[in-house]
């Protein structure tokens, strides 16, 4: 294996956003993630309190700024990548917390903000399955037609297994998961399920399992993380008291790269890493590396010839 290898190999390894973007689209495409100030039923009370264990106070959003309007976020974005010339066409991201808790005309009012700019091609709202019903499906229906835009509905399951769930402080059943897949997929919304890896008390076998399971149903994307214990949260705390112990790189990419071959080929990468803040990482350090990661990453699928649903191909 050359130590000169470059992650730009990697798409070949996988169905990866990049490319499926640029296939659809005829061009780059880039993502500017957007703070609705929403909240989270696991937060407020109405489901849980305190968020999932990993989640910390600023939720996926630590560089967000919702102090902003939406527009404004939109703005400041859309000028930096016209500067650097890194695309002219653009998805608009709901990343931070639950993106459909709220109120239908907040709902309208901020998507409707978000997707005024003639150069969003794609309207993409990360979210809880307890928090999809048909009026929100309504209404992304309404706003993929009237803006003529695809709308893309990003799930965060993490785990099929409920006794995870319960210890990780989900506060959903994984049937509920099911559930909007289905009321989701009936209405021609796509779907994108966030998996994390090296959850506590999980096996490789269990994590596979997961993965196989979101093989076999109407998805059209996935998002790997690893697990990142962030300041704050009570995942810190199981950490410092040596309850529990992330996968090291070495582990993490070797069950990652058994997932890509259990995956169909029509189902979109769209990553394999985690971003996280460095001023807010615990552990592992290695995990604020993306650089290291994306290399790592490459050197085993290439050096094992690995493809995305070679498993299936067999």
């Amino acid at each position: 294996m050359e130590n000169n290898v470059h992650y730009s190999y990697l798409p070949k390894c996988y169905n990866s956003l990049n490319s499926y973007l640029k296939n659809k689209y005829g061009e780059k495409v880039l993502k500017i993630c957007l703070d609705g100030n929403f909240s989270c039923p696991n937060r407020d009370g109405t489901v849980g309190h305190g968020g999932c264990i990993f989640c910390n106070e600023r939720g996926a959003g630590e560089y967000l700024t919702p102090s902003l309007s939406i527009a404004e976020q939109f703005n400041e974005s859309v000028c930096k990548a016209e500067k650097s010339r890194r695309g002219r066409k653009f998805i608009a991201y709901f990343q931070n917390y639950t993106g459909t808790y709220d109120s239908i005309e907040s709902l309208r009012r901020k998507y409707y903000e978000a997707t005024q700019d003639s150069r969003v091609i794609i309207l993409a709202v990360a979210t809880r399955p307890d928090c999809i019903n048909q009026d929100i499906i309504e209404l992304l229906k309404e706003i993929k037609h009237n803006r003529g835009i695809d709308v893309w509905i990003e799930l965060g399951l993490q785990t099929i297994h409920d006794r995870t769930a319960e210890l990780i402080n989900r506060c959903y059943k994984t049937e509920i998961f099911y559930e909007a897949i289905s009321q989701l997929r009936m209405n021609e919304i796509d779907v994108i399920v966030h998996l994390m890896m090296g959850l506590p008390g999980e096996t490789e076998n269990d994590m596979l399992q997961t993965v196989k399971k979101m093989a076999a149903i109407d998805i059209q994307g996935i998002k790997f993380h690893c697990v990142n214990i962030m300041k704050n949260t009570a995942l810190e705390e199981l950490f410092l008291s040596g309850e529990y112990t992330p996968l090291d790189l070495e582990k993490y990419i070797d069950i990652l790269s058994e997932s890509i071959m259990w995956l169909p080929h029509h189902i979109v990468v769209h990553r394999l890493i985690s971003d996280c803040n460095p001023k807010y990482l615990v552990a592992p350090l290695w995990a604020s590396d993306k650089y290291l990661m994306l290399t790592e990453i490459t050197r085993k699928f290439v050096k094992d010839n690995i493809h995305q649903g070679m498993y299936l191909d067999s």
